[in-house]
Parts: structure tokens; sequence; C-alpha cells
């Protein structure tokens, strides 16, 4: 097989991609051999199945291991391999940085050092595993991709290698496996245990302006989110990690929306520049009414809920990616809705003051700074303007509108 995709005969696809049992009639006697061969295909009863399976992502063929996935070395592909591959992928067309180095933890398929090697074909790209077996597969893979620039190495995290990476990616398990498979076995309790040990190996490995990428989640159990609810002296502990590990000079760190450690109040960070003074003190403001109105009242904090959360992170998600023009979830009906929709609803909810309202529809309107920004420089770059040019103009819009009379 070479590395694109192939439409394979009805009985291979059956046999390889659906992993369905057959009789020794549903191939033909030459491919039966080499599967029998390879050693890659066993009794279940009166018929045949197949231990592995072949996927495709693209152009990309993947050999994994067959249904059911129940043995200690099992190699598996999933939903969570394509979201990966697709998170890494879109990292990649984001940062086209220069990549010397580059490392999969807990390879698997290599799905992910295959993603980095297409993406760079200039990158020594290293995939490590524990697992003998995944290492094997990767091994395969990369040969059915056509990667030269692709190593396998046994390694527990980064134990057994060395050097800097300027790319570090992974996809850890997030579970407590009672059959201990490596491919799904490592999270601990709540799921963070492999992720954070990663990121803790993961840190001082990185080269200057080095990324790390992880892909993984964490179990919500009994209502309980270890990561959300994450105390101030683990907000500490991961500050300090950060600074011993050289990751950031000091200890700032942004939030959306914390407590105050000092003050009897709740924090909130305006993502938005706000030259206009007169938008900082609308967003202020709505945030002012909001806190204030559960507080008076007392009964929104009945509907924080799992699912409420879960939806407000997806709101945030599309807010940053999609700005104004986004479609967002409502709350209670789950029913789409637009930013200005929203607004109006949220005044219903917590009676926001017709001033500040009158604002924020002048903001989605006419755009927030950070539109007004892109439109100014878009248009310069539309006029001829080099890059450095066009961004001199950004600067004058902001000095312009950071002179105006705020009141």
């Amino acid at each position: 097989m070479a590395g694109a995709r192939h439409a394979l005969p009805e009985g291979l696809r059956d046999v390889l991609g659906w992993n369905r049992p057959f009789t020794p009639t549903t191939l033909l006697p030459d491919d039966l051999a080499k599967l029998m061969q390879a050693n890659v295909i066993e009794y279940e009863g009166n018929q045949l199945r197949s231990t592995v399976r072949f996927s495709t992502l693209g152009d990309w063929t993947f050999l994994h291991s067959g249904y059911p996935t129940v043995a200690a070395d099992a190699v598996f592909f999933g939903p969570d391999s394509y979201r990966f591959a697709h998170a890494l992928q879109a990292h990649l067309q984001r940062d086209t940085g220069e990549i010397r180095h580059a490392v999969e933890i807990g390879s698997g398929t290599g799905i992910g050092a295959i993603v980095i090697a297409t993406a760079r074909r200039s990158a020594r790209v290293m995939a490590v595993d524990i697992n003998d077996l995944a290492l094997r597969y990767t091994a395969i893979n990369v040969a059915l991709a056509g990667h030269a620039n692709v190593s396998v190495k046994h390694s527990d995290v980064l134990q057994d290698v060395t050097g800097t990476f300027d790319l570090i990616v992974a996809n850890p398990p997030y579970m407590l496996d009672a059959s201990e498979r490596t491919y799904r076995h490592g999270g601990g309790v709540s799921g963070e245990g492999l992720s954070l040990r990663i990121i803790e190996e993961s840190l001082p490995r990185l080269a200057a302006g080095g990324f790390l990428l992880l892909y993984t989640g964490v179990a919500v159990a009994a209502g309980e989110d270890r990561f959300y609810n994450a105390d101030w002296p683990d907000y500490e502990r991961y500050l300090d990690l950060l600074l011993r590990t050289g990751v950031r000079p000091d200890v700032d760190c942004w939030w959306a929306i914390r407590p105050s450690r000092r003050y009897p109040t709740v924090e909130l960070r305006i993502a938005d520049g706000c030259p206009r003074l007169e938008d900082g003190l609308c967003i202020a403001a709505l945030f002012y009414e909001m806190v204030t109105h559960c507080i008076e009242v007392g009964r929104e904090i009945n509907l924080l809920t799992r699912e409420t959360h879960w939806v407000t992170q997806e709101n945030l998600w599309r807010a940053m990616r999609y700005g104004r023009d986004g479609r967002f979830i409502d709350l209670s009906s789950l029913a789409p809705l637009s930013a200005r929709e929203w607004l109006f609803q949220l005044q219903a909810r917590f009676e926001l003051a017709d001033v500040h309202i009158d604002q924020a529809v002048r903001i989605l309107t006419t755009g927030s700074s950070a539109d007004q920004q892109l439109k100014v420089y878009d248009q310069a770059v539309t006029r001829g303007l080099a890059h450095e040019l066009a961004l001199q103009d950004v600067v004058d819009l902001l000095v312009n509108q950071t002179a105006q009379p705020a009141l």
C-alpha cells in the first residue's frame, strides 16, 4: 500500500476497514494467505476476523488494532484521533514558524507526527510511546505516508529522549482503566494525572518560542471538575511551575473572570483594547449590574449546572472565534441566537439599564476596537501600503480615539 487513500476491493474493505468477521471465501486466496502469513487473522467461531484495521484521514492510511480493542497493548484510532489531527493542523496553519525538532508523546498510530511531518517537510519529527506495538504501527504508518523525517523511539513521556523541541504534541488518555490498556489508562482518578505530568516534563524541554499542544480532557465526576474548581493554592502552584520552568518571566497570568483574592469583588478582564472610554465603561457597567443582580436576587445561582458551564464555555469559544457576528447558544432553549438577541435577553433577565444597552448595541453595530483596527489595516493594504505603513494607520486610529473627549 502507498500513502494515498486506496479503494479496497469490497472483501478487503469489509475485513480490514469495517473489521467484520468473514469466511475464507470472502477474500482472494492470495490476499488471505498474505494476511495469515502476517499473523493478523484469528478464528472467531466458524469465521475469521482481522486483528488489525485500516482507517483513513484525508490522503493518509492508518494501521491500528482491530475491534474490540481489549488487549493491553491495543493501538486505538477513533473520533478523538481525527479531532486531535484537525486541532494540530489548525495550529500549524496559524503558526507558520520554523520547526526544527518536534516530538509526539504517546504516538499511538503516529497521527500527530505524520501531520507535523507533512506540514513541515524539513523538520526532524520523533514519535515516542511506551507501547512497542504502537511504535511498530507508527513506523508502518509513517512509511505509508512516505515520510523519511520521522523516527520512532520507546520513551516514557520524554524521559528517554534528549534535547529541546520547537513543538511538543500529545493526545494522552484521561481515564482510569481497570485493565490498564496503554491507549486509555493514565489519567488518574479525575483524568488530569498524565496531562499534568506531560506539562511538567515538557515545559523545560521547549526551545525558545516553542509550543506545547496538549489535546486532552478531564473527567467530571459527581459534578466536580478538578481543573475548573482548582483553588487558589492550585493556581499559585501552577504559576510557580511556569516561573520555575522559564515559560513565563514573571507570575502574571490572565483570567477571563476570577474572584479577587484581596478585595470582596469579582474581576473581569476586557479582552478588547477599548481606547474609547465609553466602551470600557459600558462593558464594566453591564458586568457590575449582572453581578449585583445575582447577589441581590440570589436565584441565578440555581442555574449554575454543569450543562450551563459547558454551554457558557462553548459561547465563550464562539465569541473568540466569530466575534459579534457569531451565533450563540441560548442557555434555556439551546436555540441559536445572535449577539444582539443575546444582549436583549440579558437585559430582560438582569434588568440592565437602557443607557448601557444602547451603548452595547452601538458596539455591536459599529464594531469593537479590534474590528475597527482590522478594518483600517485592510483598507490601508488595499490602497497598496506596505505592512509597516498599514500598521501605522492603525496606530494613528488608536491615538486619535484615545485623545478624543470621552464623555
